[in-house]
């Protein structure tokens, strides 16, 4: 997966979050048998003021791209025609929904160029630690040389007790993985190019250090989404 994205403009919003910790409910309601205040019952646990910035008029372009040709049809099919979906696709909290702008075809990764390509492509990149490469690129620059802010993501969960409780709203447990967040501004550096989209392009490979060699007859496509709160 390869994300690139812009946005409009960024609001703060100054909000209370729930705190369920013993010590924020006494000291909102004093015991912990205690719900009431000022005669009204309430949630249990307290409130902790939090700041949240929120991009507005978000744009993504994301690539997928994977070794089944097959299974990339899959997605792109439940997509375009989400019949079998069961909620509303979001980035991250449940009011940003995404909706899908452009949906392309997949194609051969193999058919993209790793090229140089100096300037300012006016989006943010993640560029992943471990990439994956349709073959052996000793030509792309080197993760450690590319410049960015340093993160750590979360990728795939699993709820906790899920095979015996069927409960998919349980507790997340998280893989994570580096990467580095570009402001686009990019000199003396290669990497894999989307001409159509004009766009830089940086898969992350999830499976670790895997043998790349059968990345040469993957598939990809790339679509456009935007967040809308």
């Amino acid at each position: 997966m390869s994300i690139a994205g812009r946005f409009g403009s960024k609001t703060t919003e100054y909000i209370w979050f729930r705190n369920l910790e013993k010590s924020a409910h006494v000291k909102r309601f004093g015991t912990v048998e205690n719900r009431s205040v000022g005669g009204h019952i309430e949630h249990i646990g307290g409130q902790s003021p939090i700041s949240i910035d929120v991009l507005n008029e978000v744009r993504l372009v994301i690539h997928l791209a994977h070794e089944d040709k097959a299974y990339l049809e899959y997605i792109h099919s439940s997509l375009e025609s989400p019949v079998q979906r069961l909620e509303v696709l979001h980035l991250g909290r449940a009011e940003d929904w995404i909706v899908i702008e452009e949906l392309s075809r997949p194609c051969e990764i193999s058919s993209l160029e790793v090229k140089r390509g100096d300037g300012d492509y006016r989006h943010f990149f993640w560029i992943p630690e471990k990439m994956y490469l349709p073959q052996s690129e000793d030509g792309v620059t080197d993760f450690n040389q590319s410049e960015g802010l340093l993160y750590r993501l979360p990728t795939f969960w699993t709820v906790e007790g899920y095979a015996e409780t069927r409960n998919r709203h349980g507790r997340r447990i998280f893989e994570y993985m580096s990467a580095k967040l570009s402001d686009g501004l990019f000199a003396r550096k290669r990497f894999l190019f989307d001409e159509v989209c004009s766009l830089p392009i940086f898969l992350a490979n999830f499976e670790g250090a895997q043998d790349a060699s059968a990345a040469a007859s993957a598939g990809s496509f790339p679509h456009d989404i935007g967040g809308q709160r």
